[in-house]
């Protein structure tokens, strides 16, 4: 069977590399991308819907589940409340 496969093979040729052309050279990082200014940060339109996001994000939803099962931490599980101001810088 490895015979035959060996055999086979002659049919496939290997892949030359590069597989790009050589007549275009490779893209230079600080060329082409160091140059670009970084796009603006985003920032909410209304802090209603900075609240919103944020505490979907953050929340979890399960949590008051699992603070009644046995296999969790209890007293140890932490909950957080960041203010808004803070996920603006």
């Amino acid at each position: 069977m490895m015979r035959r496969e060996k055999r086979a093979r002659r049919h496939f040729k290997r892949m030359r590399f590069p597989p790009f052309d050589d007549e275009e050279p490779p893209i230079d990082y600080v060329d082409n991308i160091l140059d670009v200014e970084p796009l603006e940060k985003i920032c909410f339109s209304s802090v209603k819907l900075c609240t919103i996001r944020c505490n979907d994000r953050f929340s979890n939803k399960k949590s008051s589940n699992l603070l009644n099962k046995s296999y969790c931490a209890g007293q140890n599980t932490q909950k957080y409340q960041l203010p808004i101001s803070s996920s603006e810088e």
